[in-house]
């Protein structure tokens, strides 16, 4: 739906993204890469599904550094969803920020309600994550190695897959801080 691709620094503030249905493995609702380092403020990005196999349905984010301050991040999915993830954060260097964000009722069958993907770095403050589904990796999955997450003075509440660990680490060298 939206795509950036390349130096950006713009502030985006106060609106919602719903209903998209994504249908091939690059479709994503929000594609930021390149250093797209754009903010996002008083966003809703909510309920939207897929209708084929695909890397993840809510944002794929590629060597850009964008900030997230006040957004919901709701609904992606169902159970039976064949979205194999709603947040990836890839490429190299990555550095996100996510700010007083609530990730609630998404669900997830591989590659987990937030991954990063090889040397990049996430930093949550102030985040809630409830309801969330991740049938086959744990609700936050550091996948290579080189990867850096911070959780600040978030919650975790009823993770709803058996068996699924709120962080997952897999790789070498990943680093995961809790405060």
């Amino acid at each position: 739906l939206i795509s950036i691709d390349g130096d950006n620094k713009s502030i985006i503030q106060g609106f919602t993204l719903t209903g998209v249905v994504t249908a091939s493995w690059e479709s994503t609702v929000l594609s930021l890469k390149n250093s797209a380092n754009v903010t996002f403020r008083d966003v809703i990005i909510s309920g939207n599904t897929v209708s084929s196999d695909q890397r993840v349905m809510g944002m794929y984010i590629v060597s850009a550094s964008p900030e997230f301050d006040n957004v919901k991040i709701l609904g992606h999915g169902t159970s039976s969803s064949t979205a194999r993830g709603v947040v990836m954060i890839t490429g190299s260097s990555s550095n996100v920020k996510f700010n007083d964000v609530v990730w609630k009722d998404n669900y997830a069958w591989d590659y987990s309600v937030l991954m990063l993907n090889g040397n990049n770095t996430a930093v949550l403050t102030n985040n809630v994550f409830i309801d969330n589904y991740s049938r086959n990796a744990g609700m936050i999955i550091l996948g290579n190695s080189a990867n850096k997450l911070a959780l600040i003075n978030s919650t975790v509440v009823n993770n709803i897959a058996p068996n699924s660990p709120i962080i997952e680490m897999e790789g070498s060298t990943n680093t995961t801080i809790l405060i």
